[in-house]
């Protein structure tokens, strides 16, 4: 992969970027590439952010780097929620559904079930 250096961020050439925090304080440096920490731990979040207080020069606007990095990934996660939460509920029905034709023997329709299919439903509930 080639890149191409700025001061601020690391272009890749095919246009997307990277964007990246530079942290310096007295005895050493970091750089974190934001989309490679993240997603991350709160545990991991805070000592992060206990890294950035050591760069007490640049720690304001390292900050806010980070608030704008969350806030350009808001709608993106939006969307992720969304889409979960419909596989959630889609999942839950199923087993809903699963549960009352194991206990009825019957399809919803009203069709009963043949015994292999009432096998094949249970082992379903079972395996949740």
């Amino acid at each position: 992969m080639v890149y191409q250096l700025c001061k601020k961020k690391i272009i890749r050439f095919w246009g997307d970027v990277m964007d990246d925090l530079h942290i310096k304080w007295e005895t050493g440096r970091m750089v974190i590439h934001l989309e490679n920490f993240f997603p991350t731990s709160q545990a991991r979040l805070k000592k992060l952010v206990k890294i950035i207080r050591l760069d007490w020069q640049h720690s304001d606007e390292l900050i806010e780097k980070l608030k704008v990095y969350f806030q350009e990934k808001i709608p993106e996660s939006e969307a992720e929620f969304q889409r979960c939460g419909k596989k959630y509920m889609d999942f839950k029905q199923r087993v809903a559904d699963t549960g009352r034709m194991v206990q009825s023997k019957k399809r919803p329709n009203g069709v009963p079930l043949t015994k292999e299919e009432l096998k094949a439903e249970k082992k379903k509930k079972k395996n949740g």
